[in-house]
């Protein structure tokens, strides 16, 4: 079966009427697709399509093919969007696995520079980096926690 596209361009001043149906039908579907993405979110996702059809049709008064297309193009952006949710999850887990490794290498240089500080064998450079390390060391502590209370 062939399916064809066509592209329409519309003279404002000839087409006016034509426009006004556009427009309207935009914000039509929008409150449909509002109406079911509400409801498959409601039930996570496991719907009654045939259910869900018959409700669109009766509430709004489409025909069924507007129906079953807003049905089916909410259930596919919710398979996306759970989907990124996972992938997101991953990321963030790999992301707190690096700056765990990083704090714990950080944390090993400062205890080195700690146990120098407390004999007094540092210069005046190395105190200040050391300063600034124990600083830096600090915040990526918080950010570990922040990335971990997601």
């Amino acid at each position: 079966m062939a399916v064809f596209t066509t592209e329409t361009r519309l003279s404002e001043r000839d087409a006016k009427d034509i426009i006004a149906y556009t427009r309207d039908y935009v914000y039509d579907y929008g409150v449909i697709q509002r109406y079911v993405w509400h409801r498959i979110c409601q039930n996570k996702g496991k719907t009654d399509k045939s259910k869900l059809n018959t409700e669109v049709q009766q509430k709004f008064s489409v025909t069924k093919r507007t129906a079953n297309s807003v049905i089916f193009n909410m259930q596919g952006r919710y398979r996306a969007l759970k989907e990124l949710k996972k992938t997101e999850k991953y990321q963030l887990k790999s992301k707190i696995e690096h700056l765990e490794k990083k704090a714990e290498k950080l944390s090993d240089t400062v205890n080195v520079l700690k146990d120098k500080a407390d004999q007094n064998e540092l210069s005046e450079k190395q105190l200040v980096s050391y300063r600034h390390l124990k600083k830096k060391l600090y915040f990526l502590h918080q950010k570990i926690q922040k990335k971990k209370d997601i």
